[in-house]
Order: C-alpha cells, then sequence, then structure tokens
C-alpha cells in the first residue's frame, strides 16, 4: 500500500450575482505518489491569488480551473482504444472465419 497525495483547492467565483464555489483543478484526479508534486499543484494557486475559473454557462456549479484533458488521460484513453480495437478485431476475424467455414466457403485443412 502506498501513500497518495491529493491536492485540494476551494475556490468561489459569481455568475449573475450568485456565488458559486468549486474545488475541482482538472478533470484528471490528482493522486500523487510524491509530496512535493502535489505541492507543486498547489503553488500554483496560492490563497490570495485571482484565478479564472471555466463553467457550464447552464450549471455554474459544474465549474474547473484547469479546462481541457492531460497528456496521461489521453495516452490512457488510447491504450484502451488499442486494447479494445485489437479485441475486437481477433474476435470479428474469428466469426467471420467460422461463418465462411459453416457456409462451405472455408475449408480447414490438417
Amino acid at each position: 500500500m502506498s501513500v497518495r497525495y491529493c491536492p485540494e483547492v476551494t475556490y468561489s467565483f459569481e455568475v449573475n450575482g450568485i456565488s458559486y464555489r468549486g474545488n475541482r483543478i482538472a478533470y484528471k484526479e490528482f493522486r500523487e505518489q510524491r509530496m512535493d508534486v502535489a505541492q507543486a499543484i498547489l503553488s500554483v494557486y496560492p490563497s490570495d491569488k485571482k484565478v479564472a475559473v471555466y463553467y457550464h454557462p447552464n450549471n455554474p456549479e459544474r465549474c474547473i480551473l484547469e479546462p481541457g484533458f492531460h497528456v496521461s488521460q489521453i495516452a490512457h484513453y488510447l491504450c484502451f482504444g488499442i486494447l479494445f480495437l485489437s479485441v475486437g478485431i481477433m474476435f470479428s476475424r474469428l466469426c467471420w472465419g467460422n461463418i465462411l467455414e459453416y457456409n462451405g466457403i472455408l475449408r480447414r485443412t490438417g
């Protein structure tokens, strides 16, 4: 079991005279193995700093400080995509071969 450091921030902003609070930094959830990495993430957002908050126009409670994807997320999705694509190709070739064999178009030897 390893220790994980999760940097937490809380920010407030106002939209059309209504105050909102948020705590999400990015779409990626930060669970760092090293404390210095978590502290580096937090150092970007000191308590007295004004920051840009991105929010959904119809639902400002859905807010974030860093929109977009991080490289690690793209790599993660790419790996799973390749895995699922590979399994799909293998499965379709297996099924297609059985269909051809069943219909007498393909014959096995040996």
